[in-house]
């Protein structure tokens, strides 16, 4: 038997008598790197008659011919939670990432709200926005708000559609349920003209809704085949 590493090349007996030798690697790279891209390695099974060309990627390039970039503006959720979640499975059966990242979620909303709703309602005040600095601080607040919220709804609707790429009903149901909990909370309070309206309201706006929460993924994302080089 025999083994070898980056300098000798060792053949054993059947004694356990070993004789080393230095080994000279000889690299089979390609002598025009015109498939590889992005300064990327090529190297060949074969010098005289290669079959198969592999490209070694430098760092945030992958593909066949490395020819796709990786890392772009940063990390999306997209990019963080596909490889966590594991699909079809209920939310109690998801790894404790997805479950302290939904976590922390929340805190980040319910704080959010908190310092939002409490600076709006300070700078809604006239005396506060006599000079521009209170207008730029409500203006602030109210974007603050706005962007806690999107960025809530994002990570739900992330996790939702990745745990069970089927659903399409559920948004509908989730309206059920809040408004089961304002008939409980207003009893006979509880305005059913006004809840009917409400509902065929949500029923037409909310597929806009969620059409215009995606609508970058057709406009910014393309679909092209990583085909690996097999063997002839």
């Amino acid at each position: 038997m025999c083994f070898f590493d980056e300098f000798y090349i060792c053949l054993c007996s059947l004694k356990r008598y070993p004789s080393c030798f230095k080994l000279k690697h000889i690299p089979k790279q390609c002598r025009n790197n015109l498939y590889c891209q992005n300064g990327a390695e090529c190297w060949l099974d074969d010098i005289k008659c290669p079959t198969v060309t592999i490209c070694v990627c430098t760092d945030c390039f992958f593909g066949d011919r490395c020819q796709f970039y990786a890392k772009g503006i940063g990390l999306t959720l997209d990019d963080i939670l596909r490889y966590e979640i594991k699909p079809n499975a209920a939310f109690n059966s998801q790894t404790n990432f997805i479950k302290w990242n939904s976590a922390f979620t929340m805190l980040i909303l319910v704080v959010g709200w908190i310092n939002s709703v409490l600076s709006i309602v300070t700078f809604r005040n006239k005396i506060s926005r006599e000079v521009g600095c209170g207008i730029y601080i409500l203006a602030s607040s109210i974007t603050s708000f706005c962007t806690v919220t999107i960025f809530a709804f994002k990570f739900w609707f992330l996790v939702v559609t990745l745990i069970d790429p089927l659903i399409n009903h559920n948004w509908l149901n989730a309206f059920v349920a809040f408004e089961r909990s304002t008939v409980v909370y207003k009893g006979a309070l509880f305005n059913k003209i006004q809840s009917k309206r409400l509902a065929r309201l949500v029923i037409v706006i909310l597929p806009f809704l969620i059409a215009v929460s995606i609508i970058h993924e057709p406009l910014y994302r393309d679909l092209s085949d990583d085909q690996e080089e097999q063997p002839q």
